[in-house]
């Protein structure tokens, strides 16, 4: 061999060792940015266990008592008997067997007849339907429609789309089915009728419905948090924002909740039941904010095995910056329950971590 061709094999091999070495030290730095630190932030206070043992307690909505808002109502569901309202000291105010209600939301502001009242949706696995709730100032629960599921083998996620103009209910399945449902009266009944079925690959449960943005986001759980454009017009446009990883998003992405703030700027949360934590993501940017862990409290102990949350920004003698819930799966010797987290120190975190 001639020194020409030694000349152009030891070029060859400068070029991929220098390749190689480029892509392995990028390859580094871009796993250094995605190492997440995740704040541990203790509860204030926790509710009563829910009636059923084992897995039972599941989605969580808080409803906010324009009157007087210390007497807000939050309310949970027992996925193998009913739902539970509670008070926001935790304590239970009513207990409804309505069956298998998997995921509920809420419509704050129904107004029928001259008179305001808040209506819940709920997921049905025992009726396979889509129940809707009438909820008094008291925590009382009044069942006022049920709507049967066509498609859907197992009713599983929901939530409460509020348009200025139209207004939707969002219902998944674990077959990754979504279906699209206009709400409206018949008669004097609130009722619902199917628009359209979207779908993806695999397992959704939480959504949360941005009406400023006019997006549906929602958790494929072992794929990731997605968007998709709500009106049934405009094209679908799926976009998957966050996604699940080996080694710190870890699946499953779980509850969904949105904290929103004016011009459609606020935080997107999600519960990433992998890592036993709460990711948060900038609803403009769509950019990974950061995340906590429940942990304990004195005789209050840490969240494990998470699902369902919601929050509420309302100030309240408890809670005066708004407050965070979250389903417990693992509640020591008690059954499952829901911790109770100031929103403030959540938010303070989130704000001035390194």
């Amino acid at each position: 061999m001639d020194c020409d061709s030694n000349y152009n094999v030891n070029m060859k091999e400068l070029i991929i060792l220098f390749t190689l070495s480029y892509f392995f030290t990028n390859a580094q730095m871009r796993d250094s940015s995605r190492i997440l630190s995740f704040e541990t932030i203790p509860p204030e206070l926790e509710t009563d266990p829910v009636i059923s043992s084992d897995d039972a307690a599941d989605d969580v909505c808080i409803w906010y008592n324009p009157k007087d808002s210390n007497r807000s109502i939050v309310v949970g569901t027992d996925k193998k008997w009913g739902l539970i309202s509670y008070a926001l000291n935790g304590s239970i105010l009513s207990k409804s067997p309505f069956g298998k209600v998997n995921n509920i939301d809420i419509y704050e502001d129904f107004s029928y007849q001259g008179g305001a009242y808040p209506l819940l949706f709920g997921s049905n696995r025992s009726e396979k339907t889509i129940d809707i709730y009438r909820l008094f100032p008291d925590g009382k629960l009044q069942r006022l429609n049920q709507i049967k599921v066509p498609e859907l083998r197992e009713v599983y996620g929901i939530t409460f789309y509020g348009g200025e103009q139209h207004r939707y209910v969002f219902l998944s399945d674990k077959k990754g089915r979504i279906q699209q449902w206009m709400f409206g009266l018949r008669g004097d009944l609130p009722d619902l009728k199917l628009l359209r079925t979207l779908k993806v690959k695999s397992t959704v449960e939480g959504m949360v419905a941005d009406e400023h943005h006019e997006k549906l986001y929602f958790a494929e759980e072992n794929k990731g948090l997605w968007e998709v454009n709500v009106p049934p017009w405009k094209d679908k446009a799926f976009q998957l924002l966050i996604a699940t990883d080996k080694d710190q998003l870890l699946a499953d992405f779980e509850g969904i909740t949105l904290m929103e703030r004016p011009n459609g700027e606020g935080m997107i949360f999600i519960s990433i039941q992998g890592n036993n934590a709460y990711g948060v993501v900038d609803r403009k940017s769509k950019k990974f904010l950061g995340g906590f862990r429940i942990g304990n409290n004195n005789d209050i102990d840490a969240v494990d095995d998470t699902d369902g949350i919601d929050l509420a920004t309302f100030s309240s003698r408890l809670f005066p910056q708004g407050v965070f819930i979250a389903q417990d799966g693992y509640n020591g010797a008690e059954n499952q329950n829901y911790k109770f987290v100031d929103l403030g120190r959540i938010l303070d975190y989130i704000n001035h971590k390194p």
